[in-house]
């Protein structure tokens, strides 16, 4: 048999048809088990050790990175007035010896989303620890106390921070 543009035609053509007849009826339609939502992941007693390990881990970053030629800590020693720096390229650090706090100073802002990260993990696990079950009790008491802690010395800094600025 010889094959021409014709015959290769028909060819794929008689294929495409057999296969659209005996193949799948329907989509396949699966969920992802690696994919995981607060609605999913909170059924066990180790998801809730997991939950408030986040929320313990959100307090290691609260400052983000400060940038270059600047750290963290200066946020909370620039108003004292008793540091200064001679390279003077920072210019958000600049503004805080300056006594400028505003929404775009880099330490600013990381500072305070920061902590509000550390308050929305511990209310994500004051939220879903309690409808765990099986757990043992008092390791669901210890959790949910951990929890409430960390997120009461979330709100003390941010109040003793910026309750000035009220």
């Amino acid at each position: 048999m010889k094959l021409n543009i014709k015959n290769i035609a028909a060819l794929l053509l008689l294929s495409g048809a057999l296969v659209g007849t005996v193949g799948c009826k329907k989509f396949l339609d699966e969920t992802d088990p690696t994919n995981l939502s607060p609605s999913s992941f909170y059924t066990l007693p180790e998801h809730a050790e997991a939950g408030i390990a986040a929320v313990y881990s959100e307090i290691r970053f609260i400052g983000g990175g400060a940038g270059i030629f600047s750290n963290n800590w200066q946020m909370l020693d620039a108003p004292t007035g008793i540091q200064s720096t001679e390279t003077a390229q920072n210019s958000d650090l600049n503004n805080l010896y300056s006594l400028i706090y505003d929404g775009t100073n880099l330490h600013i802002n990381q500072n305070w989303n920061g902590f509000y990260k550390v308050i929305a993990q511990a209310n994500l696990v004051l939220d879903k620890v309690p409808g765990i079950n099986p757990m043992d009790n008092a390791q669901k008491k210890r959790i949910l106390g951990e929890a409430a802690f960390v997120r009461a010395w979330a709100y003390f800094y941010l109040v003793r921070l910026w309750a000035m600025f009220r």
